[in-house]
């Protein structure tokens, strides 16, 4: 698609400023994602080098998401080694993203350490198509194969995307951009940021004609727009050197039109969707202990139409309280331990109304014997309402080769299990006045899972 684009930076401000977060500044490269050195989070939620990483991952920097253009998150997961992403049509539309084949719910996505989960979906995976706005990311992590350890035992892969902190100085810009099928999009972002307190607000909005993405459509042949606007904020207060607080606010109001829905089937169909996320959390780092603690909560409502008409509605809700620690026992080994409280619900238009709690642990040991080698070992324990306890574990090593010059090669491997329990929805449908067999005269059990990686680089 070729598109124009109009960049206006507003007058009172110096250009845009684009800070990543302390963890990552100063050791992070901007463009190349193979940089040994590179600090990531996303393995066991505490800062680690790239080069301690058992796990295969990748990381984007704001600059070469920009270099190459990406629009999306879409479209910059697709272009990465073991990530496929599809969609069914054009922005908007429903997309999935797996790594390394995992299902497409298994793919944990968190921004500024919210999950993005839709627990009105099917399988409560993400609802990566509207996530639109590249603007406003700042560095995704993309850590692959089993990682249900640390973030939950149904994750087969972990994104991790950060928007920018406020830089020293006030910054901010306008931009708007034009393309084919009647594609507009409007952003702006502002911040600012001194040693004790910083900020970062954005809004993004997208509305496209779109184009009909389905050759079955033979009588309607209309074109399936989307609109989006999506607003965000972080606020973030340094209480002291070891201390930070911070807040997270994203709201998300997407219209989306589409084909092949409803009884009788028709292809004018539409969904309004609505998604407020918040987060609160409180980190301290200290020189032998670390201690984060985090609460979030995730509101969506679904409102489908079908021929103009209202067909179906979802509402869902996901509060969660999360706590992650590491104490530095001794050089070269370090205890990283924390636990987890979900509860999820839905409430449909058909009547149904479910809830659930489900609470895990977890403990990894993470040591260094020798210089070039490093190894993690970690169990999790996990209580769920409906389908009880579950026991997963992971183990990962990493070993470095000097090659001379000051470079070198790491060979990496990683072997986990995990569990996944049905879903809210699917447990509706299947005791619900539409389900039909076997779903109607079986019981849905949980899914386990195994998974292992090698590699080098």
């Amino acid at each position: 698609m070729k598109k124009q684009t109009i960049t206006l930076t507003v007058l009172c401000l110096l250009p845009v400023v684009v800070q990543a977060d302390q963890a990552h500044d100063k050791k992070s490269s901007p463009t190349v994602s193979t940089t040994l050195n590179e600090v990531i989070v996303t393995s066991s939620r505490v800062p680690m080098h790239l080069s301690q990483v058992g796990s295969s991952v990748t990381v984007i920097e704001a600059e070469e998401i920009q270099l190459r253009g990406y629009t999306s998150l879409v479209d910059i997961l697709r272009t990465q080694p073991g990530v496929a992403a599809s969609s069914s049509g054009g922005a908007g539309k429903a997309a999935t993203v797996r790594i390394r084949g995992e299902e497409g719910f298994r793919t944990l996505v968190r921004l500024d350490g919210m999950e993005l989960s839709d627990p009105t979906g099917t399988q409560v995976g993400p609802q990566v198509q509207h996530l639109m706005a590249s603007e406003d990311i700042s560095r995704v992590e993309i850590l692959r194969g089993p990682q249900g350890l640390i973030y939950g035992a149904d994750a087969g892969g972990v994104i991790n995307l950060f928007t920018p902190r406020g830089g020293d100085a006030l910054s901010g810009q306008l931009s708007a951009e034009t393309g084919r099928y009647g594609t507009q999009q409007l952003h702006g972002h502002i911040g600012a940021g001194n040693e004790k307190a910083d900020f970062y607000l954005s809004a993004t909005d997208l509305r496209t004609d779109g184009f009909n993405a389905r050759t079955s459509d033979t009588v309607l042949k209309d074109e399936d727009g989307y609109d989006n606007t999506t607003l965000h904020g972080k606020f973030g207060w340094n209480v002291s050197e070891a201390l930070r607080l911070q807040v997270v606010v994203r709201d998300v109001d997407a219209d989306v039109e589409f084909d092949n829905c409803g009884f009788p089937t028709t292809h004018d169909c539409k969904s309004d969707y609505e998604q407020t996320s918040s987060l609160v959390s409180a980190d301290y780092k200290g020189e032998r202990f670390d201690h984060s603690l985090a609460y979030s909560n995730t509101d969506i409502t679904r409102d489908s139409f079908a021929a103009s008409l209202p067909s179906f509605s979802t509402n869902g809700d996901i509060d969660r309280l999360e706590y992650t620690g590491s104490t530095n026992l001794f050089s070269g080994f370090t205890l990283v331990y924390g636990a987890d409280f979900e509860q999820e619900d839905i409430v449909t238009s058909g009547g149904s109304s479910l809830e659930r709690d489900q609470q895990g642990y977890f403990i990894e040991y993470q040591v260094s014997p020798i210089d070039a080698l490093f190894v993690t070992a970690g169990v999790r324990y996990d209580d769920n309402d409906d389908f009880g306890e579950h026991v997963s574990y992971r183990l990962t090593g990493a070993y470095l080769q000097e090659l001379g010059g000051g470079d070198s090669l790491k060979y990496h491997g990683s072997y986990g299990t995990g569990f996944r329990a049905p879903s809210l929805s699917e447990l509706a449908y299947n005791n619900g006045p539409f389900a039909f067999g076997p779903a109607a005269s079986l019981a849905l059990d949980e899914e386990t899972s195994k998974g292992f990686d090698l590699g080098l680089n």
